[in-house]
């Protein structure tokens, strides 16, 4: 197995969801820069090795193999940085960790969608019965099976 930096380069890339076109952007050269990279025609300099660290979130030691590289950041990891919402409670969170979704399958915009699902289901139950202040924002058992089967199709 090669072990070059520009394989470090690539899996890192790939694991942060990145096409060679959008890593090339980030950091302001083009996509053949970063394919010279990759397959290793070039190096990249010492500032560029520092920010592929930081856009690609691996450290440098990583990138330059003095360590091994993270563990790959799962989808719902992406999710929770990336596109989860701001009001997202710690209750939510857990019910997302324990949600029967296929991680390898599943893209960030399936938790979105799973977690806009539950809080409808909650504030479609909260419009037909008199409940205290707070109850949309709990996620309890059949909230997630009557938003996973919606999800699914299976009810209207």
């Amino acid at each position: 197995m090669d072990d070059s930096i520009g394989t470090r380069i690539a899996a890192a890339r790939e694991r942060a969801g990145m096409n060679r076109n959008q890593l090339a952007r980030a950091l302001g050269t083009s996509w053949q820069h970063v394919d010279h990279w990759e397959k290793g025609r070039t190096k990249p300099t010492v500032e560029s090795v520092r920010r592929l660290s930081e856009l690609l979130d691996v450290s440098v030691d990583a990138l330059l193999g003095i360590e091994s590289a993270p563990a790959p950041r799962t989808t719902l990891e992406r999710f929770l940085r990336e596109r989860a919402p701001a009001d997202l409670t710690a209750d939510e969170e857990r019910w997302l960790r324990q949600a029967p979704l296929d991680d390898a399958r599943a893209t960030p915009d399936d938790y979105r969608d799973l977690v806009e699902r539950v809080r409808a289901v909650g504030r479609r139950r909260a419009a037909t019965a008199r409940v205290g202040s707070g109850t949309r924002r709990k996620v309890d058992g059949e909230r997630l099976a009557e938003a996973l089967s919606e999800r699914r199709g299976e009810t209207g």
